[in-house]
């Protein structure tokens, strides 16, 4: 089975001081005071919203669990 990339990227908003998220992962939405926060959101919703939208498997993103996460 080929292994999908879904990619993150943390922008910064000067007029609302927040970091806000793009992605390609359907369903996710970020907007965080500090990138830390930023981080900490993504790993919690990451599998729940990559099961429901797209058929990834709980096994899968298990195998994968220790991917690393690049700022």
């Amino acid at each position: 089975m080929s292994k999908r990339i879904f990619n993150v990227t943390a922008h910064w908003d000067n007029d609302t001081m927040v970091f806000y998220s793009q992605s390609d992962i359907i369903g996710l939405h970020i907007e965080a005071k500090s990138i830390e926060e930023f981080e900490a959101v993504l790993v919690d919703v990451k599998p729940d919203l990559l099961i429901a939208n797209h058929a990834c498997t709980a096994n899968a993103i298990l195998r994968d669990a220790g991917s690393s996460i690049k700022l």
